[in-house]
């Protein structure tokens, strides 16, 4: 059936049928082959440009702990009288963390856990950093867990006093 329509046509049509299929056959190829290719390819550059941004940030931040760790952290007279576990509990509070607080437990002597709760990962930091440097209080660990909500994240730590 094809055929005899096919046969039925004038040259000049079969050569314009054909130019047409070529046309439409690279037009399919460059939509659905090349484009899509070359997309993929300009967003993995710009994932890996990201990632290694990332990566030479954090060899920084890392140098700069690893730099951090040799100083005193604070001279005693900044430390106060305060029990670990009142300090911990009044800077976190300070640092607008109070919501956050799920828990918070002497874990020895010199020792405490704190167990936090949907809380702005950057508020952790920049509460830990003084709490270390003003108060002598080392993070023994931290484990995080990211949580739905961008930025934001439930916080296990433990923390060692001066003397621990």
């Amino acid at each position: 059936m094809i055929r005899t329509w096919w046969n039925g046509l004038a040259p000049r049509e079969r050569r314009v049928l054909r130019l047409g299929g070529v046309a439409l056959a690279l037009i399919l190829l460059w939509w659905g082959l090349w484009l899509p290719l070359t997309e993929r390819v300009a967003r993995s550059q710009q994932t890996v440009a990201e990632l290694r941004a990332d990566l030479a940030w954090m060899q920084a931040a890392a140098r700069a702990v690893r730099a951090g760790r040799g100083q005193d952290e604070a001279p005693p007279a900044d430390r106060g009288e305060r029990s670990l576990l009142g300090r911990v509990d009044a800077t976190a509070r300070e640092a607008g963390l109070a919501g956050h607080l799920r828990r918070v437990q002497p874990d020895g002597e010199g020792t405490v856990r704190v167990w936090l709760d949907d809380a702005p990962f950057n508020a952790i930091l920049q509460w830990l950093d003084p709490l270390q440097r003003r108060h002598g209080v080392r993070v023994g660990s931290l484990v995080v867990d990211r949580q739905a909500r961008e930025g934001r994240v439930n916080a296990r730590i433990v923390l060692e006093g001066p003397g621990a």
